[in-house]
């Protein structure tokens, strides 16, 4: 799961749950009870590193196979990454 939230921050430039003004406790809903946001639509700002464009599609499942709250769902190791 981390490996997969620190690739979001890489190509994003922003973490998955940071939103503005956002308090703990709903940062802490937010990853027990919802998907990561898509990276690609995250990046759709203009200080990304990244174009949004370059990272929809395989990049984003990626990201979210790799984030998904299920442990049995990701991948099985940093080397399958």
């Amino acid at each position: 799961y981390a490996l997969g939230a620190i690739l979001f921050e890489l190509v994003v430039g922003a973490g998955p749950w940071r939103r503005e003004g956002a308090s703990i406790p709903s940062i802490i809903r937010r990853v027990l009870h919802e998907d990561p946001p898509l990276a690609s639509k995250a990046a759709q700002r203009p200080d990304a590193p990244i174009p949004s464009a370059r990272i929809a599609g395989d990049l984003d499942a990626i990201i979210l196979k790799a984030m998904r709250r299920d442990p049995r769902e990701r991948y099985l190791s940093a080397a399958e990454l």
